[in-house]
């Protein structure tokens, strides 16, 4: 997951359950990622994850080249 994310979400995912909450976040944000250019909603939020963040993927950037 992104680092900013991570830092910013940590005390979240590491407190409980940190494989299962982390392996959910990362679905749930590919998914997102997949619904980009589908669903406006998707893009205020990535577009907010980027921008403030400084996050550019769920791993990092390459994640875009996949779902593009």
């Amino acid at each position: 997951m992104c680092n900013n994310v991570r830092e910013k979400w940590g005390h979240t995912i590491v407190s409980s359950e940190h494989g299962i909450i982390e392996e959910n976040v990362n679905i749930t944000m590919h998914t997102m990622m997949k619904d980009y250019n589908k669903d406006d909603g998707n893009m205020k939020i990535w577009n907010t994850l980027q921008t403030e963040l400084k996050c550019c993927g769920v791993e990092g950037s390459d994640d875009w080249l996949k779902v593009a």
